[in-house]
């Protein structure tokens, strides 16, 4: 398996549908990982990273005097349970 990755690495972030007969399915490719999801769970999940992608912007974007605020140290927890 691993021979088969360095020859035909996964891309990052990619999404493959398929649809088999029990309903559509969503193939999310995550650096060497591959995943397959029900098209309810994608919602989810992609509005997860996004709120994810948000804090981790809104926090590196604040300033140096405004660092040390609580909405700040609100948005590092938040990211960090997010994450995990």
């Amino acid at each position: 398996m691993g021979a088969f990755l360095n020859v035909c690495p996964i891309h990052f972030q990619r999404l493959f549908p398929i649809s088999p007969s029990s309903g559509i399915w969503i193939v999310l490719s995550h650096s060497r990982l591959l995943m397959m999801v029900s098209s309810r769970r994608t919602l989810s999940i992609l509005c997860r990273k996004l709120l994810i992608n948000t804090c981790i912007f809104v926090v590196l974007q604040v300033s140096a005097p405004y660092s040390r605020t609580i909405l700040t140290l609100v948005l590092k927890i938040l990211t960090l349970v997010l994450i995990d």
